[in-house]
This record gives C-alpha cells, sequence and structure tokens, in this order.
C-alpha cells in the first residue's frame, strides 16, 4: 500500500496523468469538431436539395398557373366582328380549337412532401390535386376540339356556294346527317362553358398556391426567386 501511494505522489504519476487527460480532452475536442463539421455538410447537402425540389415544383405551379390562364383566356375570345347589340353567338358557332396545347405536369412524391413539410394545411390542400386537375382540363379540351373539328368537317361537307361576291352558304342534309351535326353542336355548347368554368378556377388556386408557397420557400429554405402577379 506504502508503494502505491509512493507511486500516486511521483512526479512521473502527475505527469502521466495530466498527458492523458490533455490527449483525451484534445481526442475529444477533435471528434467534436469533426462532428460539427460533418453535421454542417449534412445541413447544406439537405437544404441543397430541399432547394432543387423546391425550383422543380415552383416552375411547375409556374407552368400549371400560365396553361390554365391561357385556357380560360382562350374560351373568352369572342369574334371581332360580333355585333354586341346581336343575340349572343352559341359556343359551337364561334369556339375555335387550342393550338400548341400545353403537355401534362404530374408532381413528384418528394416534392409533395417537401410541401407538406414547410407549407401548413391549407396551402398543401389547395396544391395537391392541382397536377391531377390540368390534366383533366387537358384531356377534356382535346375532346372538345375533336368534336368541334368533326362538326366543322361534316358542315363544310354539306356546305354549297351560292354567290361567291356575297360568300352565301347553303347547307342540305338528310336525317341522318342533321341528328349527327346537332349532336356535336350540343356536345360542343355542353363542353365550353363547364371547361371555362374549369380553367378559370384552376387558374385562381394555382395563382393562390404559386405565391403561398413560394413565400414559404424563401423564409424557410431561402428561395430567391422572386414573382410578379399578371392577372389582369
Amino acid at each position: 500500500m506504502a508503494n502505491f501511494f509512493d507511486i500516486v505522489k511521483s512526479a512521473e504519476f502527475f505527469s502521466a496523468m495530466s498527458g492523458a487527460l490533455v490527449g483525451g480532452a484534445i481526442g475529444l475536442t477533435g471528434q467534436v469538431l469533426a462532428f460539427n463539421e460533418a453535421r454542417k455538410f449534412r445541413d447544406a447537402d439537405r437544404l441543397a436539395t430541399n432547394q432543387a425540389l423546391a425550383h422543380s415544383l415552383l416552375f411547375k405551379f409556374i407552368r400549371l398557373y400560365s396553361n390554365a390562364t391561357t385556357i380560360a383566356e382562350h374560351f373568352q375570345e369572342k369574334p371581332a366582328n360580333e355585333d354586341k347589340s346581336s343575340v349572343a353567338l352559341a359556343w359551337h358557332e364561334f369556339y375555335l380549337p387550342l393550338a400548341n396545347k400545353p403537355d401534362a405536369i404530374a408532381f413528384s412524391s418528394d416534392e409533395m412532401a417537401l410541401l407538406l413539410s414547410v407549407a401548413d394545411v391549407e396551402i398543401f390542400n389547395t396544391a395537391i390535386d392541382l397536377d391531377v386537375r390540368h390534366n383533366s382540363l387537358l384531356a377534356a379540351l382535346c375532346t372538345l376540339d375533336v368534336t368541334a373539328n368533326g362538326l366543322r368537317d361534316n358542315l363544310a361537307e354539306k356546305a354549297t356556294l351560292d354567290r361567291q361576291e356575297g360568300r352565301t352558304f347553303s347547307l342540305s342534309f338528310g336525317a341522318a346527317d342533321a341528328l349527327q351535326i346537332k349532336s356535336k353542336m350540343a356536345e360542343v355548347d355542353h363542353l365550353c362553358p363547364q371547361l371555362d368554368d374549369m380553367a378559370q378556377s384552376l387558374s385562381q388556386d394555382a395563382e393562390k398556391a404559386l405565391f403561398a408557397t413560394l413565400l414559404v420557400l424563401q423564409t424557410k429554405l431561402k428561395i430567391k426567386l422572386k414573382l410578379e402577379k399578371f392577372r389582369k
């Protein structure tokens, strides 16, 4: 026992213990610094990934908003020579198919998960089905355009030019042709106001989701994108 106390009291023992403690402290400090540095890299990678998803989501919102607004404005186009005092024209009399239809849009699960993690429930609920509504509108628009083109082709086949100068035409068709033409007229007249309402509603909801999401992403993910509303 005396030998033990002599060892503890010796300068060599204190020197060895001090060296071990200092070495352990330095090692622990190095591990903490390395851990913090690794965490910073992970946080930076996570932020970069989330920013990329945020930009992808915003660009889809922009496309969706632009497409819906363009379609809604297309339904508001009327003939330039229409007399405002005359009886309003039926849809089948002036509707023209939309050229260069936009492509479908689909939100990824990662984009929706990001939106759910940073935005409130109201924004998420507004945005969650916008791509489905957009693609449904495009599909219905294709159906409408096929019917409208078919109607024009049917009328062109039955039209006869009566007077060249006055550009007067007459139509002559049997009962079967008349039924087919009238059914297409009714389909165009039925679809046009419905798709008009769909496009306007989608445009309004897309605008709301776009700017609300942009504000949240600017605050939480440091997104620097800036947009201005262009709705008239």
